[in-house]
């Protein structure tokens, strides 16, 4: 409950005399006021339990994994120009393996030092770049190399080793393929289990051969 004494005489006309008027006795404030502070403070009573369930920023930052990826070197006191971590404070050791940031200046620190800081920030501590703008933090992954399974399978079992639709000109064309059907010729290579490898070159139809230039 909303403790109103604090506005005891709200509304009252009457005047009592100095020391005279006691707690019991107190004119409370118009019903009015009493139904505007009562809707104000329950709908501050329900504002807070969703401020305090609403969550926190998000802070870009990287993870143990991209901070793993980073470069690193060798310490070599002859070529830096400082020798103690900005973080730590504690001198390099010489030869001592380093976490190399990707900012223009190529600061160095402690491995432990560096994840310490990027797990929270994606700022160098020293030079405040922002990192991420230089190493993404979502890079796109490079494709897999491509199997054999992944090539694909003939009907009979043949499992695709290589497919050539445009083979190099270098690569040499069987006799029997005719000269003006050379350029457009593909070639596949299949391995089958129990009879080897067979390489078979495949001379398109008059109708899929490409224009002359």
């Amino acid at each position: 409950m909303v403790d109103y004494s604090r506005f005891n005489g709200i509304g009252d006309d009457s005047e009592e005399e100095e020391g005279t008027s006691s707690a019991s006795h107190a004119p409370q404030p118009p019903s009015a006021v009493m139904d505007d502070l009562e809707d104000y403070f329950r709908r501050i009573d329900e504002r807070q339990p969703q401020e305090s369930e609403t969550a926190p920023p998000s802070v870009a930052r990287f993870s143990a994994e991209q901070i793993d990826r980073l470069p690193s070197c060798a310490y070599d006191p002859s070529a830096a120009s400082y020798s103690e971590c900005s973080v730590c404070l504690a001198d390099f050791e010489p030869a001592e393996r380093l976490t190399q940031l990707p900012c223009a200046a190529r600061h160095l620190l402690h491995p432990s030092c560096a994840a310490q800081c990027l797990s929270r920030s994606v700022f160098c501590p020293l030079c405040r770049v922002d990192l991420s703008a230089i190493v993404p933090l979502h890079a796109a992954a490079p494709p897999p190399p491509l199997s054999p399974r992944q090539l694909g399978f003939t009907r009979d079992g043949g499992v695709i080793l290589r497919y050539e639709p445009r083979p190099p000109e270098e690569m040499a064309r069987p006799a029997y393929i005719p000269a003006h059907a050379r350029r457009d010729a593909s070639f596949v290579e299949i391995q089958y289990p129990d009879r080897g490898v067979a390489r078979v070159w495949r001379v398109p139809r008059p109708h899929e051969a490409s224009p002359r230039e």
